[in-house]
């Protein structure tokens, strides 16, 4: 239910530029039918309604999904002053993880706590609508249980003050007694001009609309003013083949009938309830409209259907070099080598990350060994240069243990040390730059190659200024993870689980609405035929015997040891990196693979990670 209100408070938020739209618009035409204003509602409601929408290229909505949650929710509108705003309000500020900033585990357990509450007291509205418009139906159907019929469809009561209808599949008239001939033909031109437009199926569908935005006072304001234009609309249908003197007895039977109704009801469409005065001025001002009046309010309303019921068209993931500059590889100045051979090098580099449709992906370039693991304890300089571009000299520093090679590295921007890590054996570095949480400010990215028993890992530290100091944003060092021997690991939370049918298998990682899906079925059976003779672990060993699983039952998740690769790229036209991990069976069985996931991501504002999309290829692909 917490992602039904989610979903639904981001149409809720999109809906807020066409409601504001379409208000303008009815200011503007005034003098246009009413009809025309009918139409534009029916756009609002288009928006509020369909979970779904196609993309153009011309949409003005900001934003899709308006506000996004992570390990916390934050606001992400499009427009600058909105987000800056909205997040401080709800406690998500522009800015970047620091050491006080609660640990994932325990900010999405705060954020599904907050949701959970936000939902409850949303469901709380809506159930109070459902009630309030139920009781208020059996009420007034109590009260017209004496009411006479006098022909078909329209029946009289001496309870009632107003002319009404009532009903939606099977409408009915009510008419209050003691109503005078002329009075009664002027109520029944204007009840079945109601009936005509079907408007005893319209009003509903908007109070029923506004009982699911009742949170959104835009909401509020479109359905009030849709009432409006509804009874305006049926008004200038009723009255316009009649001459003067027969508006004029229109209005006065308008304001003889018309009594102190709710602004906000599901039924009925009552005769006289909302804006009497504005209706008698534009019956006794009603005059046919011009055809280029007409037009001109069809092609608004088509040009705001492209415009605003549209969201805005995402691009295909693809690899830009012009989002990730890397800078350096670093290496050890021990090597000796030619400036403008390390300037080959990194133009190298920078060609391996190309413009286009996503590359196969490819191992990237690494650097020669920074040093070998039997030297004596040193403290080198891997790298000099102006990392964080404020014309200063910094550097990149190593100090290696004699043991195994291993030991930390620092990282040291104006003499000054902004972060310092742990050193997994021999490590190459690379230093690259860009905006990953959009804030047009570039982040430094470190990434660094450890040299592990010929394993393909990579490790990253994504560092920003903030408020005039370095931190480090979320990564996936911070989900937990730990390897086959219980020890931390720079992985994301994923898991292979069996689906609702045994032969399905899928890919999820948690606290996301991921699922990828593939054939479990084909996977064993090719493993069955390819690693024949190989000690296969318990799971696949027992599916191959025919041993029953349950939806839900964990299988795999990530190959130890963590992140196999980082790029950088652009997905769905968003700058972000690009973690490449495998995936193995829950026993350790080096031979039960099933493949390699790629997860593009980048950052919210507070520092967060936000995984864009991902990309599975199984072992046979």
């Amino acid at each position: 239910m917490n992602d039904v209100f989610l979903k639904l408070f981001n149409m809720s938020m999109t809906a807020v530029l066409i409601i504001l739209a379409v208000i303008l618009l009815r200011l503007l035409f005034k003098k246009a039918p009413k009809w025309i204003s009918c139409l534009l509602w029916a756009l609002v409601a288009v928006r509020l309604l369909c979970p779904v929408t196609f993309e153009t290229e011309w949409s003005l909505v900001p934003s899709a999904e308006p506000v996004k949650i992570n390990a916390s929710p934050y606001v992400d509108s499009g427009v600058e002053l909105i987000d800056s705003v909205a997040n401080e309000l709800i406690g998500s500020p522009k800015g970047a993880r620091t050491a006080a900033t609660p640990t994932p585990a325990i900010a999405q357990a705060r954020t599904q706590m907050m949701i959970t509450i936000v939902t409850a007291v949303w469901l709380t509205g809506v159930a109070a609508f459902a009630i309030y418009g139920t009781v208020s139906y059996i009420r007034l159907k109590k009260k017209l249980a004496a009411s006479v019929e006098t022909s078909d469809g329209i029946r009289i009561s001496d309870d009632i003050d107003c002319p009404f209808i009532m009903g939606i599949i099977r409408p009915v008239i009510y008419l209050p007694s003691g109503l005078d001939e002329k009075t009664m033909e002027y109520v029944l031109k204007h009840e079945k001009a109601h009936l005509a437009r079907r408007d005893h199926w319209w009003k509903p569908l908007g109070f029923t609309l506004l009982a699911l935005h009742w949170f959104n006072p835009f909401c509020w304001a479109a359905y009030i003013l849709f009432s409006r234009d509804i009874e305006l609309a049926c008004d200038e249908r009723a009255v316009r083949q009649m001459g003067k003197a027969d508006k004029i007895g229109y209005s006065k039977s308008l304001l003889e009938l018309s009594y102190p109704g709710n602004l906000v009801s599901a039924c009925p469409v009552a005769f006289a309830e909302i804006g009497v005065k504005e209706r008698v001025k534009s019956v006794l001002n009603y005059k046919k409209p011009a055809f280029w009046l007409i037009a001109t309010g069809l092609v608004c309303c088509a040009v705001l259907s492209v415009l605003l019921l549209t969201n805005p068209r995402q691009a295909k993931a693809v690899v830009d070099s012009s989002d990730v500059k890397i800078k350096a590889a670093v290496t050890d100045p021990a090597d000796n080598k030619d400036p403008e051979e390390t300037k080959a090098t990194d133009e190298a580099k920078t060609t391996a990350v190309t413009e286009g449709e996503q590359q196969p992906y490819k191992d990237p370039p690494k650097t020669d060994a920074a040093a070998s693991a039997n030297d004596v304890v040193s403290m080198d300089v891997v790298f000099e240069g102006d990392i964080d571009k404020d014309g200063s000299k910094d550097r990149i520093e190593v100090n290696r243990y004699t043991d195994e090679g291993a030991g930390e590295w620092y990282l040291i921007l104006n003499d000054d040390q902004i972060y310092s890590g742990k050193l997994a054996l021999v490590t190459d570095f690379d230093i690259w730059y860009t905006d990953l949480d959009k804030d047009d400010a570039e982040e430094i990215i470190v990434v660094k190659y450890p040299h592990v028993n010929s394993m393909p890992l990579t490790e990253y530290v994504v560092l920003k200024k903030s408020s005039g100091s370095w931190v480090e944003l979320e990564n996936s060092d911070d989900f937990g993870m730990t390897d086959e021997n219980g020890d931390p690991c720079n992985s994301f939370p994923i898991r292979v689980s069996v689906g609702n049918d045994r032969d399905e298998g899928i890919v999820s990682i948690d606290n996301t609405d991921i699922k990828i899906t593939f054939d479990l079925k084909d996977h064993y059976k090719q493993l069955e035929e390819n690693e024949n003779g190989n000690d296969l672990d318990k799971i696949a060993k027992g599916y191959l015997k025919g041993v029953k699983f349950s939806s839900g039952d964990k299988i795999g998740g990530p190959c130890d040891w963590g992140v196999w690769d980082v790029k950088a790229a652009k997905a769905d036209g968003q700058k972000c990196l690009i973690a490449r991990q495998g995936l193995c069976g829950t026993e350790g069985g080096k031979f039960d693979y099933f493949g390699t996931i790629d997860i593009y991501f980048n950052y919210t504002e507070d520092g967060k990670i936000n995984i864009i999309k991902t990309d599975f290829t199984t072992n046979w692909e």
